[in-house]
């Protein structure tokens, strides 16, 4: 696992924690530093209507999308804030809506990371409030925030734990997919560390 630099931006109080080697061999490199996020990584979605089958974007066709941008302050339960954050990325309805359809029929999805460990569960009408960044303070996101894509859930009521970093896949759900759900329990185990 790499460790990250210091930055000299508002996402500099932004806590990176190490980049997993699956993560890093994922987008190409060896150094999160050295390595463009964006040129070899996928997100795949599916659905329950797709019985099986699944649609895979690039991240140019998520730049090719509507995006939103917004400001806002970060918490964890470590104990830090970063404050004044700028987000920007492609809201999850509309990403659903312009690549299958819409969720008609699902509660539930499972947003997975890129190191094949993390999921995290949400119910689809909160799930489609979020939005997917593609950028950070006015910078493509880098890979030890996240990048290239990071779930950014909305409102001051969202844990830590449900941003997503390296979205691998989006799965719509008929039901709660509770036994994939590790997004808490990773996250906590970093605090009883």
């Amino acid at each position: 696992m790499t460790e990250t630099p210091p930055e000299d931006d508002a996402s500099a109080d932004l806590v990176s924690h190490p980049v997993p080697d699956a993560v890093l061999e994922a987008v190409g490199g060896s150094e999160a530093e050295s390595v463009d996020p964006t040129a070899e990584w996928t997100l795949r979605i599916t659905t329950p209507a797709d019985a099986g089958e699944s649609v895979l974007l690039t991240h140019d066709d998520l730049t090719g999308l509507p995006q939103e941008t917004f400001t806002g302050d970060f918490s964890c339960l470590e104990g830090w804030t970063a404050t004044d954050l700028t987000w920007r990325g492609v809201r999850v309805d509309r990403l659903l809506e312009a690549t299958v359809g819409g969720v008609d029929g699902a509660d539930h999805a499972l947003v997975r990371a890129m190191d094949g460990e993390y999921a995290c569960a949400f119910p689809i009408d909160r799930l489609t409030e979020a939005v997917l960044a593609l950028e950070l303070d006015g910078d493509p996101l880098p890979v030890e925030h996240g990048g290239p894509a990071r779930l950014v859930p909305p409102g001051e009521d969202a844990d830590c734990w449900r941003s997503v970093k390296w979205v691998a896949s989006i799965e719509v759900t008929a039901d709660r997919p509770t036994e994939a759900d590790t997004a808490r329990e990773i996250a906590l185990s970093r605090i009883d560390d």
